[in-house]
């Protein structure tokens, strides 16, 4: 059977990473207009592949596309950022229980880089990149769990968070708590101890979740006071 091309999937995949990329560190903010022709221009390609990497991207909750007007970045409500936190207590803790008693020396290593990038760009105040190296943290946690469908979806929910990070990192204490956590949650993992390490990691996300949320509603009361 003659092979089919895949040369214009693979420049679209690039495209949707490029920009992916760019929308998860903040470089184009929620609402913003993504315009097929500039895109195209910049990055030398037609505009077939940034018309499919726009549609993938919708399917992943980051873009919006509407008739007649173009393709913008999605602003996440209160409520969408109280249901992905939700979703992750719900995911998480099932993946790491079934990961740690598989953790290989390399995966341990793997996750304690992830670790110290982590806290590298917390000290430099990289925020660009917070929210791409929490997940790297996260996901060398729980890639020995072996769930690649519950892998899929929690990638999914993490570019949903991943803009809710720089946020959220910049509230007071957050940056010492986050690196604080992390370093306890891989020394819990290294103890091999199921059930303390799945207690810290549904205590950080919880106070993750509710900090952000109480942030957002402060943020709210404030706008509501400045337009009175």
């Amino acid at each position: 059977m003659q092979s089919q091309p895949i040369s214009r999937r693979t420049v679209a995949d690039e495209v949707a990473s490029r920009l992916r990329a760019r929308i998860l560190a903040g470089l184009t903010p929620e609402g913003g207009a993504l315009r097929q022709d500039a895109i195209a221009a910049e990055l030398g390609v037609s505009r077939i592949p940034v018309r499919e990497a726009l549609a993938q991207l919708e399917t992943e909750g980051l873009v919006r596309l509407e008739p007649h007007r173009g393709a913008f970045v999605t602003a996440l409500s209160a409520d969408d950022i109280d249901e992905l936190f939700e979703l992750r207590q719900a995911i998480e803790p099932l993946l790491l229980r079934r990961a740690v008693p598989r953790m290989t020396e390399p995966d341990l290593e793997r996750a304690h880089r992830a670790a110290a990038d982590f806290e590298a760009a917390l000290a430099g105040a990289e925020s660009d990149r917070w929210g791409e190296l929490n997940w790297a943290f996260h996901e060398a946690l729980y890639r020995p769990a072996g769930r690649p469908r519950m892998m899929r979806l929690l990638l999914e929910i993490n570019n949903g968070t991943a803009r809710c990070v720089r946020l959220h990192l910049g509230i007071e204490g957050a940056v010492r708590r986050a690196g604080a956590d992390h370093r306890q949650l891989l020394d819990l993992c290294r103890a091999r101890d199921v059930a303390g390490a799945v207690t810290l990691l549904t205590r950080h996300i919880e106070a993750a979740g509710r900090e952000l949320m109480d942030h957002l509603a402060l943020r709210e009361q404030a706008k509501a006071l400045q337009c009175d």
